[in-house]
């Protein structure tokens, strides 16, 4: 017969035993979606999400995080989550959307894009699709970028502690929250919280589904970053684009968490005259500068665009301004000139741009 203190012993190693296996079998992720390398600036990553609200992320390349970390969400924002699964019929939809073929069974594919994996778990099953943004339903898009946002994947995504400043004329791939870095304001439309469908659309140029989100969205809100449409499409969308969001009241001086406005979002690129025209129109300030001191003009300086310093010029820009460094628009395009070769294509709009430059006039 078993003695009653070994029983007991063997009820404890039981229920350790059971609660071991429980706890093994919470380790299987619910939901895990992956994003591949491309050729370009995609960032690649995997986000486990598990059933008690824990998010695992494993960065692999063009990330501020590689390696791993860990969130946490609620296990209200799981439910939300696969019930958006449930949602787009998730389980229904095909395992692969990396090709389309024709009729004839002629097959296109996109060479170096960025291919993503959702899979979902549940009940004991695994459904996995694969897929390219060109060749997938857009809901399938969608869920992707839900579970992004919901997760909070652009915490890994981006260095927090990096800005952009016209002092350096290489940031893209240490992927800084900032509007004036194109790529990263491309590409955060897909991640931030507080994207709107109008944000998303600014950056598009397909004008019936701006119009539709026009009508649908606030035009002067703006996302976790501070952006507004009219930022996402004055560095990312088209002329057209920015001249319709300013036509529907869209406010032309707003500043989003680092001072940025449009206008310097637009100026940071190269040759945006149109867009930078349509602002001044609507009454953005010329000389209004960020956190760091800087202004649009600066930043059209160190970007070489000679028409967008004299339209600046020509509004009342001032030449001589200087930063929080004490550096003015004519420090920031030699600095641009000397990280260019001799014989390089760009060297004469720049050289122009400074001749721009040094014959304009300080402002009293």
């Amino acid at each position: 017969m078993l003695h009653f203190g070994a029983y007991l012993r063997a009820v404890a190693l039981t229920a350790i035993f059971l609660t071991a296996a429980h706890s093994l079998g919470d380790t299987r992720p619910v939901i895990v979606l992956s994003r591949s390398e491309c050729h370009g600036p995609c960032p690649a990553y995997t986000v486990s999400v598990f059933d008690d609200g824990r998010v695992e992320w494993k960065g692999a390349f063009m990330v501020a995080t590689r390696g791993q970390a860990v969130g946490f969400m609620t296990r209200e924002q799981v439910a939300t989550l696969i019930q958006a699964f449930q949602d787009i019929g998730f389980s229904r939809l095909n395992d692969s959307y990396l090709k389309r073929c024709s009729s004839e069974r002629i097959c296109v594919t996109v060479v170096d894009a960025s291919s993503t994996r959702i899979t979902l778990s549940q009940n004991g099953t695994d459904k996995t699709i694969a897929f390219l943004n060109e060749f997938a339903p857009p809901e399938l898009v969608l869920l992707a970028r839900f579970i992004d946002r919901t997760t909070n994947t652009h915490q890994w995504i981006h260095n927090q502690n990096i800005r952009v400043s016209p002092d350096q004329r290489r940031y893209e791939n240490n992927f800084p929250e900032d509007l004036k870095s194109q790529p990263t304001l491309l590409m955060d439309v897909a991640y931030h919280q507080g994207v709107t469908p109008l944000m998303e659309r600014a950056t598009s140029t397909n004008s019936d589904w701006l119009k539709q989100a026009l009508a649908e969205s606030d035009l002067n809100i703006a996302d976790e970053a501070g952006w507004t449409a009219l930022m996402y499409a004055a560095v990312g969308g088209s002329a057209e684009t920015v001249e319709t969001l300013l036509r529907s009241g869209a406010a032309a001086d707003l500043a989003d968490r680092n001072g940025d406005t449009a206008l310097i979002g637009a100026a940071a690129q190269y040759s945006r005259p149109r867009v930078i025209a349509a602002l001044l129109a609507a009454r953005a300030t010329v000389d209004r500068a960020n956190n760091n001191g800087e202004t649009a003009l600066m930043w059209a300086a160190w970007a070489g665009s000679p028409e967008v310093v004299q339209i600046l010029l020509a509004a009342g820009a001032d030449a001589c301004r200087t930063d929080h460094e004490g550096h003015d628009a004519r420090f920031y395009i030699n600095r641009s000139l000397k990280v260019l070769h001799e014989n390089s294509t760009e060297r004469p709009r720049f050289e122009r741009t400074l001749e721009i430059l040094h014959k304009a006039e300080c402002k009293e």
